[in-house]
Protein backbone atom coordinates (compact mmCIF):
# COMPACT_ATOMS: atom_id res chain seq x y z
CA UNK A 1 0.00 0.00 0.00
CA UNK A 2 2.89 2.48 0.90
CA UNK A 3 4.89 1.15 -2.39
CA UNK A 4 0.98 2.40 -4.71
CA UNK A 5 0.84 5.71 -3.02
CA UNK A 6 4.57 6.32 -3.35
CA UNK A 7 4.33 5.55 -7.09
CA UNK A 8 0.92 7.75 -7.32
CA UNK A 9 2.14 10.61 -5.47
CA UNK A 10 2.49 13.95 -6.65
CA UNK A 11 5.54 15.62 -8.11
CA UNK A 12 4.94 19.16 -8.80
CA UNK A 13 7.70 20.24 -10.89
CA UNK A 14 6.78 21.50 -14.74
CA UNK A 15 7.50 19.76 -18.05
CA UNK A 16 9.99 22.98 -18.86
CA UNK A 17 12.43 21.84 -15.83
CA UNK A 18 11.77 17.95 -16.68
CA UNK A 19 11.34 17.36 -20.37
CA UNK A 20 13.12 20.47 -21.78
CA UNK A 21 15.21 22.46 -19.64
CA UNK A 22 17.18 23.95 -22.75
CA UNK A 23 13.89 25.95 -23.65
CA UNK A 24 10.36 27.53 -22.02
CA UNK A 25 8.53 26.31 -25.11
CA UNK A 26 6.75 22.65 -25.05
CA UNK A 27 5.97 23.70 -28.98
CA UNK A 28 9.60 24.78 -29.86
CA UNK A 29 10.88 21.86 -27.89
CA UNK A 30 9.44 19.50 -29.59
CA UNK A 31 9.30 20.94 -32.92
CA UNK A 32 13.67 20.67 -32.19
CA UNK A 33 13.18 17.19 -31.59
CA UNK A 34 11.05 16.42 -34.83
CA UNK A 35 13.37 17.74 -37.34
CA UNK A 36 16.39 16.09 -35.33
CA UNK A 37 14.57 12.75 -35.51
CA UNK A 38 13.50 13.07 -39.12
CA UNK A 39 16.78 13.20 -40.14
CA UNK A 40 18.47 10.77 -38.11
CA UNK A 41 15.83 7.97 -39.21
CA UNK A 42 16.42 9.10 -42.90
CA UNK A 43 19.72 8.39 -43.18
CA UNK A 44 19.32 5.53 -41.45
CA UNK A 45 16.15 4.30 -43.38
CA UNK A 46 17.63 5.24 -46.76
CA UNK A 47 20.73 2.88 -45.60
CA UNK A 48 18.51 -0.15 -44.42
CA UNK A 49 16.32 -0.27 -47.57
CA UNK A 50 19.06 0.38 -50.12
CA UNK A 51 20.86 -2.90 -48.36
CA UNK A 52 17.36 -4.59 -48.66
CA UNK A 53 16.80 -3.50 -52.29
CA UNK A 54 20.64 -4.59 -53.02
CA UNK A 55 20.39 -7.99 -51.38
CA UNK A 56 17.38 -9.08 -54.44
CA UNK A 57 20.15 -9.29 -56.49
CA UNK A 58 18.68 -8.06 -59.85
CA UNK A 59 17.82 -4.59 -61.12
CA UNK A 60 15.20 -2.88 -59.40
CA UNK A 61 12.62 -2.14 -61.88
CA UNK A 62 10.43 1.56 -61.46
CA UNK A 63 7.82 -0.20 -58.75
CA UNK A 64 10.72 -1.30 -56.49
CA UNK A 65 12.15 1.98 -56.24
CA UNK A 66 8.84 3.77 -56.25
CA UNK A 67 8.29 1.23 -53.16
CA UNK A 68 11.18 1.43 -52.00
CA UNK A 69 10.97 5.58 -51.25
CA UNK A 70 7.32 5.40 -49.85
CA UNK A 71 8.74 2.68 -47.25
CA UNK A 72 11.87 5.01 -46.42
CA UNK A 73 9.13 7.73 -46.17
CA UNK A 74 6.84 6.11 -43.73
CA UNK A 75 9.13 4.47 -41.72
CA UNK A 76 10.87 7.97 -41.08
CA UNK A 77 7.71 9.12 -40.19
CA UNK A 78 7.13 6.52 -37.55
CA UNK A 79 10.25 7.41 -36.20
CA UNK A 80 9.26 11.37 -36.29
CA UNK A 81 5.70 10.55 -34.41
CA UNK A 82 7.28 8.21 -32.01
CA UNK A 83 10.02 10.97 -31.17
CA UNK A 84 7.15 14.57 -31.26
CA UNK A 85 4.60 12.36 -29.69
CA UNK A 86 6.73 11.73 -26.30
CA UNK A 87 7.19 15.38 -25.86
CA UNK A 88 4.00 16.51 -26.59
CA UNK A 89 1.96 14.21 -24.40
CA UNK A 90 4.24 14.23 -22.03
CA UNK A 91 4.38 17.73 -21.72
CA UNK A 92 0.29 17.76 -22.39
CA UNK A 93 -0.07 15.49 -19.60
CA UNK A 94 1.54 17.96 -17.07
CA UNK A 95 -0.85 20.55 -17.88
CA UNK A 96 -4.04 19.03 -18.04
CA UNK A 97 -3.15 17.36 -14.74
CA UNK A 98 -0.85 19.39 -13.02
CA UNK A 99 2.02 17.34 -11.86
CA UNK A 100 3.99 14.28 -12.56
CA UNK A 101 3.97 10.94 -10.98
CA UNK A 102 5.73 7.86 -11.53
CA UNK A 103 3.72 6.84 -14.47
CA UNK A 104 2.82 10.19 -16.08
CA UNK A 105 6.92 10.74 -16.43
CA UNK A 106 7.44 7.98 -19.56
CA UNK A 107 4.99 5.10 -19.16
CA UNK A 108 1.82 6.71 -20.01
CA UNK A 109 2.96 9.39 -22.60
CA UNK A 110 4.90 6.69 -24.75
CA UNK A 111 1.98 4.23 -24.62
CA UNK A 112 -0.14 6.47 -26.35
CA UNK A 113 2.14 8.09 -28.87
CA UNK A 114 3.10 4.79 -29.54
CA UNK A 115 -0.56 3.75 -30.56
CA UNK A 116 -0.46 6.67 -32.98
CA UNK A 117 3.06 6.34 -34.35
CA UNK A 118 2.95 2.30 -34.65
CA UNK A 119 -0.42 3.19 -37.13
CA UNK A 120 1.62 5.04 -39.43
CA UNK A 121 4.30 2.34 -40.20
CA UNK A 122 3.03 -0.34 -43.27
CA UNK A 123 1.01 -3.38 -41.62
CA UNK A 124 3.64 -6.00 -42.94
CA UNK A 125 6.42 -4.27 -40.30
CA UNK A 126 4.24 -3.80 -37.43
CA UNK A 127 4.76 -7.54 -36.44
CA UNK A 128 8.25 -7.29 -36.70
CA UNK A 129 9.01 -3.96 -34.61
CA UNK A 130 6.65 -5.34 -32.05
CA UNK A 131 8.77 -8.62 -32.29
CA UNK A 132 11.87 -6.19 -31.86
CA UNK A 133 10.93 -4.25 -29.37
CA UNK A 134 9.32 -6.92 -26.94
CA UNK A 135 12.52 -8.81 -27.48
CA UNK A 136 14.63 -6.11 -25.94
CA UNK A 137 11.92 -4.56 -23.42
CA UNK A 138 12.13 -8.38 -21.80
CA UNK A 139 15.20 -8.39 -21.32
CA UNK A 140 15.37 -4.69 -19.71
CA UNK A 141 12.95 -6.15 -17.41
CA UNK A 142 15.36 -9.02 -16.56
CA UNK A 143 18.03 -7.05 -15.99
CA UNK A 144 15.68 -4.86 -13.77
CA UNK A 145 15.63 -7.37 -11.12
CA UNK A 146 18.44 -8.60 -11.12
CA UNK A 147 19.51 -4.95 -10.36
CA UNK A 148 16.78 -4.78 -7.81
CA UNK A 149 18.80 -8.22 -6.38
CA UNK A 150 14.82 -9.62 -7.00
CA UNK A 151 16.51 -12.53 -9.00
CA UNK A 152 19.74 -13.85 -9.59
CA UNK A 153 21.58 -14.19 -12.63
CA UNK A 154 21.58 -17.48 -14.22
CA UNK A 155 24.74 -19.04 -15.92
CA UNK A 156 24.22 -20.25 -19.36
CA UNK A 157 20.58 -18.59 -19.24
CA UNK A 158 20.93 -17.53 -22.41
CA UNK A 159 21.98 -21.46 -23.87
CA UNK A 160 18.78 -23.06 -22.25
CA UNK A 161 16.45 -20.55 -23.66
CA UNK A 162 17.82 -21.00 -27.29
CA UNK A 163 17.90 -24.68 -27.17
CA UNK A 164 14.54 -24.79 -25.57
CA UNK A 165 13.02 -22.47 -28.01
CA UNK A 166 14.75 -23.79 -31.44
CA UNK A 167 13.69 -26.94 -30.34
CA UNK A 168 9.93 -25.82 -30.16
CA UNK A 169 10.60 -23.78 -33.72
CA UNK A 170 12.07 -27.10 -35.54
CA UNK A 171 9.05 -29.54 -34.21
CA UNK A 172 6.42 -26.83 -36.10
CA UNK A 173 8.42 -26.96 -38.78
CA UNK A 174 8.76 -30.50 -39.55
CA UNK A 175 5.37 -30.44 -39.06
CA UNK A 176 2.22 -30.34 -41.59
CA UNK A 177 1.76 -26.75 -40.25
CA UNK A 178 2.44 -24.39 -43.61
CA UNK A 179 3.77 -20.96 -42.66
CA UNK A 180 5.28 -17.72 -44.67
CA UNK A 181 7.00 -16.82 -41.60
CA UNK A 182 10.66 -15.72 -42.45
CA UNK A 183 12.14 -17.65 -39.52
CA UNK A 184 10.97 -20.92 -41.71
CA UNK A 185 13.16 -19.93 -44.59
CA UNK A 186 16.34 -19.46 -42.09
CA UNK A 187 15.91 -22.75 -40.59
CA UNK A 188 15.54 -24.33 -44.02
CA UNK A 189 18.46 -22.61 -45.25
CA UNK A 190 19.98 -24.58 -41.64
CA UNK A 191 18.91 -27.82 -41.77
CA UNK A 192 17.76 -28.26 -45.16
CA UNK A 193 14.53 -28.56 -46.53
CA UNK A 194 14.54 -32.30 -46.30
CA UNK A 195 14.22 -32.23 -42.86
CA UNK A 196 10.21 -30.99 -43.47
CA UNK A 197 8.40 -33.73 -42.72
CA UNK A 198 6.42 -35.32 -46.08
CA UNK A 199 8.81 -32.88 -48.41
CA UNK A 200 9.07 -33.72 -51.55
CA UNK A 201 11.32 -32.10 -54.33
CA UNK A 202 10.09 -30.44 -57.20
CA UNK A 203 12.66 -32.12 -59.74
CA UNK A 204 14.57 -35.48 -59.24
CA UNK A 205 18.13 -35.00 -58.10
CA UNK A 206 20.34 -36.45 -61.13
CA UNK A 207 24.09 -36.74 -61.09
CA UNK A 208 25.63 -34.45 -63.44
CA UNK A 209 27.86 -36.45 -65.53
CA UNK A 210 31.65 -36.88 -64.79
CA UNK A 211 33.80 -34.21 -66.39
CA UNK A 212 36.65 -35.16 -68.13
CA UNK A 213 39.78 -33.87 -66.62
CA UNK A 214 42.71 -32.71 -68.90
CA UNK A 215 45.16 -35.31 -67.35
CA UNK A 216 42.59 -37.82 -68.51
CA UNK A 217 43.16 -36.98 -71.75
CA UNK A 218 45.86 -39.41 -73.96
CA UNK A 219 48.94 -37.66 -74.37
CA UNK A 220 49.75 -37.12 -77.81
CA UNK A 221 53.59 -37.75 -78.94
CA UNK A 222 55.64 -34.62 -78.18
CA UNK A 223 58.42 -33.86 -81.32
CA UNK A 224 61.78 -33.71 -80.01
CA UNK A 225 62.88 -29.80 -78.70
CA UNK A 226 65.45 -27.60 -80.04
CA UNK A 227 68.24 -26.94 -77.76
CA UNK A 228 67.65 -23.23 -77.68
CA UNK A 229 64.26 -24.02 -76.46
CA UNK A 230 64.83 -26.04 -73.66
CA UNK A 231 64.96 -23.37 -70.96
CA UNK A 232 61.21 -22.29 -71.76
CA UNK A 233 60.36 -25.57 -72.28
CA UNK A 234 61.48 -26.41 -68.58
CA UNK A 235 59.35 -23.42 -67.34
CA UNK A 236 56.50 -24.68 -68.92
CA UNK A 237 56.99 -27.93 -66.98
CA UNK A 238 57.05 -26.72 -64.00
CA UNK A 239 53.61 -24.94 -64.45
CA UNK A 240 52.18 -27.99 -65.97
CA UNK A 241 53.27 -29.94 -63.23
CA UNK A 242 51.57 -27.44 -60.46
CA UNK A 243 48.49 -27.49 -62.78
CA UNK A 244 48.49 -31.34 -62.96
CA UNK A 245 49.02 -31.71 -59.05
CA UNK A 246 46.04 -29.24 -58.12
CA UNK A 247 43.67 -31.11 -61.17
CA UNK A 248 44.86 -34.02 -59.19
CA UNK A 249 43.77 -32.67 -55.71
CA UNK A 250 40.52 -31.60 -56.99
CA UNK A 251 40.08 -34.80 -59.06
CA UNK A 252 40.46 -36.83 -55.59
CA UNK A 253 37.81 -34.60 -53.61
CA UNK A 254 35.30 -34.99 -56.81
CA UNK A 255 35.67 -38.68 -56.40
CA UNK A 256 35.51 -38.89 -52.74
CA UNK A 257 32.50 -36.78 -52.76
CA UNK A 258 30.85 -38.97 -55.04
CA UNK A 259 31.78 -42.08 -53.03
CA UNK A 260 30.28 -40.32 -49.72
CA UNK A 261 27.16 -40.08 -52.03
CA UNK A 262 26.46 -43.80 -52.36
CA UNK A 263 27.18 -44.94 -49.14
CA UNK A 264 25.60 -44.94 -45.56
CA UNK A 265 22.26 -44.34 -47.23
CA UNK A 266 18.93 -44.99 -44.84
CA UNK A 267 15.66 -45.85 -46.33
CA UNK A 268 14.18 -43.84 -43.83
CA UNK A 269 15.76 -40.58 -44.14
CA UNK A 270 14.36 -38.08 -47.31
CA UNK A 271 17.58 -36.58 -48.54
CA UNK A 272 19.09 -38.31 -52.04
CA UNK A 273 22.65 -39.04 -51.27
CA UNK A 274 24.16 -41.10 -47.99
CA UNK A 275 23.97 -39.95 -44.89
CA UNK A 276 27.51 -38.98 -44.16
CA UNK A 277 27.64 -36.76 -47.45
CA UNK A 278 24.31 -35.04 -45.77
CA UNK A 279 25.80 -34.33 -42.37
CA UNK A 280 29.21 -33.04 -44.03
CA UNK A 281 27.53 -30.97 -47.01
CA UNK A 282 25.33 -29.00 -44.59
CA UNK A 283 27.80 -28.48 -41.93
CA UNK A 284 30.86 -27.18 -44.47
CA UNK A 285 28.66 -24.95 -46.36
CA UNK A 286 26.64 -22.73 -43.49
CA UNK A 287 30.21 -23.00 -41.87
CA UNK A 288 31.73 -21.08 -45.13
CA UNK A 289 28.65 -18.80 -45.27
CA UNK A 290 29.02 -17.77 -41.49
CA UNK A 291 32.20 -17.33 -41.77
CA UNK A 292 32.68 -15.36 -44.76
CA UNK A 293 29.11 -13.13 -43.24
CA UNK A 294 31.40 -12.37 -39.88
CA UNK A 295 34.65 -11.74 -41.92
CA UNK A 296 33.01 -9.48 -43.93
CA UNK A 297 31.10 -7.64 -40.91
CA UNK A 298 34.19 -7.09 -39.20
CA UNK A 299 36.40 -5.60 -42.34
CA UNK A 300 33.87 -3.25 -43.24
CA UNK A 301 33.92 -2.24 -39.03
CA UNK A 302 37.42 -1.79 -39.19
CA UNK A 303 38.12 -0.38 -42.80
CA UNK A 304 39.91 2.37 -42.04
CA UNK A 305 42.07 0.64 -39.77
CA UNK A 306 42.71 -2.22 -42.18
CA UNK A 307 43.51 0.90 -44.48
CA UNK A 308 46.42 2.58 -42.49
CA UNK A 309 47.42 -1.62 -41.24
CA UNK A 310 46.74 -4.38 -43.54
CA UNK A 311 47.75 -6.32 -41.38
CA UNK A 312 45.12 -6.56 -39.33
CA UNK A 313 43.24 -8.07 -42.54
CA UNK A 314 45.31 -10.98 -41.63
CA UNK A 315 44.83 -11.31 -37.66
CA UNK A 316 40.93 -11.01 -38.65
CA UNK A 317 41.40 -13.96 -40.92
CA UNK A 318 42.58 -16.23 -37.97
CA UNK A 319 40.73 -14.52 -35.19
CA UNK A 320 38.07 -16.86 -33.17
CA UNK A 321 35.75 -14.32 -32.78
CA UNK A 322 35.57 -14.31 -36.86
CA UNK A 323 34.88 -17.97 -36.57
CA UNK A 324 32.21 -17.96 -33.83
CA UNK A 325 29.64 -17.92 -35.99
CA UNK A 326 30.46 -20.41 -38.42
CA UNK A 327 31.12 -22.95 -35.97
CA UNK A 328 28.09 -21.91 -34.64
CA UNK A 329 26.03 -22.51 -37.53
CA UNK A 330 28.14 -24.91 -39.23
CA UNK A 331 28.21 -27.40 -36.17
CA UNK A 332 24.41 -27.22 -35.77
CA UNK A 333 23.41 -27.76 -38.88
CA UNK A 334 26.01 -30.66 -38.80
CA UNK A 335 25.12 -31.96 -35.43
CA UNK A 336 21.49 -31.74 -36.07
CA UNK A 337 21.45 -33.72 -39.64
CA UNK A 338 23.43 -36.44 -37.75
CA UNK A 339 21.17 -37.16 -34.53
CA UNK A 340 17.98 -37.00 -37.03
CA UNK A 341 19.64 -39.43 -39.64
CA UNK A 342 20.84 -41.53 -36.32
CA UNK A 343 17.06 -41.43 -34.74
CA UNK A 344 15.44 -42.80 -38.15
CA UNK A 345 17.37 -45.48 -37.79
CA UNK A 346 16.99 -46.32 -34.97
CA UNK A 347 13.20 -45.55 -34.65
CA UNK A 348 12.78 -47.52 -38.25
CA UNK A 349 10.65 -44.42 -39.09
CA UNK A 350 10.55 -40.99 -39.52
CA UNK A 351 8.62 -38.88 -37.02
CA UNK A 352 7.82 -35.15 -36.15
CA UNK A 353 9.34 -35.73 -32.47
CA UNK A 354 13.16 -36.26 -33.30
CA UNK A 355 13.42 -32.54 -33.68
CA UNK A 356 12.99 -32.06 -30.02
CA UNK A 357 16.05 -33.74 -28.83
CA UNK A 358 18.22 -33.02 -32.30
CA UNK A 359 17.72 -29.55 -31.85
CA UNK A 360 17.87 -29.60 -28.31
CA UNK A 361 21.84 -31.48 -28.72
CA UNK A 362 22.48 -29.29 -31.27
CA UNK A 363 21.47 -26.34 -29.71
CA UNK A 364 24.74 -26.14 -27.80
CA UNK A 365 26.90 -24.80 -30.16
CA UNK A 366 25.07 -21.35 -29.21
CA UNK A 367 27.95 -21.51 -26.47
CA UNK A 368 30.36 -20.46 -29.59
CA UNK A 369 28.08 -17.53 -30.32
CA UNK A 370 26.03 -16.05 -27.61
CA UNK A 371 24.08 -13.47 -27.98
CA UNK A 372 21.06 -12.73 -25.82
CA UNK A 373 19.46 -11.41 -29.26
CA UNK A 374 19.15 -13.96 -30.28
CA UNK A 375 17.98 -16.13 -27.91
CA UNK A 376 15.46 -13.56 -27.11
CA UNK A 377 14.09 -13.44 -30.92
CA UNK A 378 13.94 -17.33 -31.11
CA UNK A 379 11.84 -17.43 -27.97
CA UNK A 380 9.54 -14.67 -28.65
CA UNK A 381 9.15 -15.92 -32.41
CA UNK A 382 8.49 -19.30 -31.15
CA UNK A 383 5.43 -18.14 -28.52
CA UNK A 384 4.01 -16.15 -31.46
CA UNK A 385 4.12 -19.06 -33.97
CA UNK A 386 2.61 -21.00 -31.27
CA UNK A 387 0.02 -18.79 -30.53
CA UNK A 388 -0.89 -18.67 -34.20
CA UNK A 389 -1.08 -22.27 -34.50
CA UNK A 390 -3.35 -22.23 -31.85
CA UNK A 391 -5.58 -20.01 -32.84
CA UNK A 392 -5.97 -21.39 -36.14
CA UNK A 393 -7.07 -24.86 -34.15
CA UNK A 394 -9.10 -22.70 -32.28
CA UNK A 395 -6.96 -23.61 -28.63
CA UNK A 396 -6.63 -19.68 -27.69
CA UNK A 397 -9.12 -16.75 -29.13
CA UNK A 398 -7.70 -14.59 -31.16
CA UNK A 399 -6.80 -11.06 -29.70
CA UNK A 400 -7.51 -8.17 -32.21
CA UNK A 401 -4.70 -5.80 -32.33
CA UNK A 402 -1.97 -7.93 -30.33
CA UNK A 403 1.02 -6.63 -31.83
CA UNK A 404 0.21 -3.27 -31.76
CA UNK A 405 -0.76 -3.48 -28.16
CA UNK A 406 3.17 -5.11 -27.84
CA UNK A 407 4.45 -3.00 -29.42
CA UNK A 408 2.90 -0.30 -27.31
CA UNK A 409 3.61 -1.69 -23.96
CA UNK A 410 7.30 -2.29 -24.67
CA UNK A 411 8.09 0.88 -26.43
CA UNK A 412 6.50 1.86 -23.05
CA UNK A 413 8.88 -0.12 -20.58
CA UNK A 414 11.45 0.84 -22.59
CA UNK A 415 11.20 4.67 -22.63
CA UNK A 416 10.46 4.16 -18.44
CA UNK A 417 13.30 2.47 -18.58
CA UNK A 418 15.46 5.33 -20.31
CA UNK A 419 14.24 7.62 -17.98
CA UNK A 420 14.47 6.17 -14.31
CA UNK A 421 16.96 3.55 -14.75
CA UNK A 422 19.01 3.64 -17.98
CA UNK A 423 21.77 1.55 -16.52
CA UNK A 424 19.44 -1.32 -17.13
CA UNK A 425 18.90 -0.65 -20.73
CA UNK A 426 20.76 -2.11 -23.24
CA UNK A 427 23.76 0.03 -24.74
CA UNK A 428 22.65 0.12 -28.42
CA UNK A 429 19.44 1.22 -27.59
CA UNK A 430 20.25 3.76 -25.52
CA UNK A 431 22.71 4.83 -28.63
CA UNK A 432 19.67 4.75 -30.71
CA UNK A 433 17.45 6.67 -28.51
CA UNK A 434 20.37 9.17 -28.01
CA UNK A 435 20.95 9.62 -31.66
CA UNK A 436 17.43 9.89 -32.53
CA UNK A 437 17.06 12.53 -30.10
CA UNK A 438 20.35 14.57 -31.10
CA UNK A 439 21.25 14.24 -27.06
CA UNK A 440 17.85 15.23 -25.45
CA UNK A 441 17.19 11.88 -24.44
CA UNK A 442 20.45 12.72 -21.82
CA UNK A 443 19.61 16.47 -21.30
CA UNK A 444 15.97 15.69 -19.80
CA UNK A 445 16.62 16.38 -16.21
CA UNK A 446 16.36 13.44 -13.40
CA UNK A 447 17.01 15.32 -10.39
CA UNK A 448 13.03 15.40 -9.45
CA UNK A 449 13.11 11.71 -10.05
CA UNK A 450 15.79 10.71 -7.21
CA UNK A 451 12.74 10.46 -4.58
CA UNK A 452 11.89 6.95 -6.30
CA UNK A 453 15.39 5.89 -4.69
CA UNK A 454 16.51 4.81 -8.35
CA UNK A 455 19.65 7.37 -8.27
CA UNK A 456 18.30 8.60 -11.80
CA UNK A 457 20.62 12.01 -12.36
CA UNK A 458 23.38 9.73 -11.25
CA UNK A 459 23.20 7.27 -13.59
CA UNK A 460 22.09 9.07 -16.51
CA UNK A 461 25.81 11.14 -15.91
CA UNK A 462 27.28 7.80 -15.75
CA UNK A 463 25.45 6.77 -19.36
CA UNK A 464 26.72 10.31 -20.60
CA UNK A 465 30.42 9.85 -20.24
CA UNK A 466 30.79 5.66 -20.90
CA UNK A 467 28.44 7.18 -24.41
CA UNK A 468 31.50 10.04 -24.66
CA UNK A 469 34.45 7.83 -24.11
CA UNK A 470 32.65 5.60 -26.90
Amino acid sequence: MALCSKLLSRVPTSCQEYVHPWTPSCYTASAGLLLHALQSSFRLYVTVYALALLMKGRKPSKKDIKRTLYGILQSTAFIGCHAVGFSLCACFMRHVLGYYNFFTFAFLPTFVSSWFAILVERPSRRSLLSLYVTNIASETLYQMLVWRKVVKPIAFADVLIFTSSISCLLYLYRSQYKSADSIYSLIRFIVGPYEQLGYTPDSPDTESAPRQFPSDKPKRPTASVPSTSRGVQQKRSSHGTLYSALTLFFHCIKEFKNYLKTVTKCQYCSHPHGCVHYWLQGGTKVFAIGYGLQLSLRTLMQMRKIARRPVLLLRALKSSDTFSLGVFLGGFSFLYRFISCMLRRSLRRDTQAIAIPAAFVAGFTFCFYRSNTIALYVMWKSLQILYLVGRDNKVVPEVPHASIFFHCLSTAILFQAAIFEPQNLRSSYWNFLHNMSGGRIGAMDRKCLDMYGLDSSKMVEMIKNKHRRS
